[in-house]
């Protein structure tokens, strides 16, 4: 019963309307896609990691963006302080580990094998250095911190002052879940990690989101699917 009015806790109303939480979504698309891309490109020219670098640009001037929009917001002024928060950071961060591995060994049933992540398609176990220093900075920082001051920030904030707890944890999951198949390379195993993945991640995320009152719970799950994903590449290839 705790948890239950944890989760359907009434928020408060943000700072920024709908107007400003479509405009971030669209400007983080072109971030990601148009922007982040032709820089990785220009630099880095026809190698693996230059779609990585890209994705780096892209969340970072995300996060720009954000942080101009938005500045400091009520729920987020104890973003960064690992002692505040309805849940504990390191329970967050084991849920949302452990939600990777078990929706991987979904996929392994249906597909019969491990595959990586979309974002980490290129990279192997003998990728070079240069390969790993991005991806692990992209997917363990600012792929995680970009993508839930979007998603489990601005979009979840805007929705939950307008719709129940259970709509918008939905609305903005399916959110999540487009974006995904958007941005990055569609899986050539198929629909599971192209969308049904991120679409139960993004459901996972999105409880951790209300139960904490701020994005900060769902950036640590972030975080620990993150690491369980390059742990499975440095360990099965």
């Amino acid at each position: 019963m705790t948890l239950f009015r944890r989760i359907t806790a009434p928020e408060p109303t943000p700072t920024w309307g709908v107007t400003s939480a479509v405009v971030t979504l669209l400007l983080n698309l072109a971030f990601m896609t148009v922007v982040g891309g032709s820089v990785g490109v220009a630099l880095l020219q026809a190698r693996p990691e230059a779609l990585t670098l890209g994705w780096i640009v892209g969340a970072l001037l995300t996060l720009a963006w954000v942080y101009f929009r938005a500045g400091q917001p009520a729920e987020w002024q104890d973003f960064y302080n690992p002692f505040v928060g309805r849940v504990p950071l390191l329970i967050a961060f084991g849920t949302g580990f452990a939600a990777a591995v078990s929706l991987d060994l979904i996929g392994l049933l249906g597909g019969g094998q491990f595959v990586n992540a979309p974002q980490l398609l290129f990279l192997t176990p003998n990728s070079g250095l240069l390969a790993w220093a991005l991806s692990a900075l992209f997917v363990l920082l600012l792929q995680p911190v970009s993508e839930e001051l979007l998603f489990r920030g601005m979009i979840y904030s805007t929705l939950r002052a307008r719709l129940n707890v259970w709509l918008t944890v939905a609305s903005t999951s399916l959110l999540y879940a487009g974006f995904h198949l958007a941005v990055y390379p569609l899986h050539p195993s198929g629909w599971w990690y192209s969308v049904a993945e991120p679409l139960v991640m993004g459901v996972i995320l999105g409880l951790i989101r209300a139960g904490d009152g701020s994005p900060r719970g769902a950036l640590a799950a972030h975080v620990g699917a993150g690491i369980f994903a390059l742990l499975k590449v440095g360990l099965l290839g």
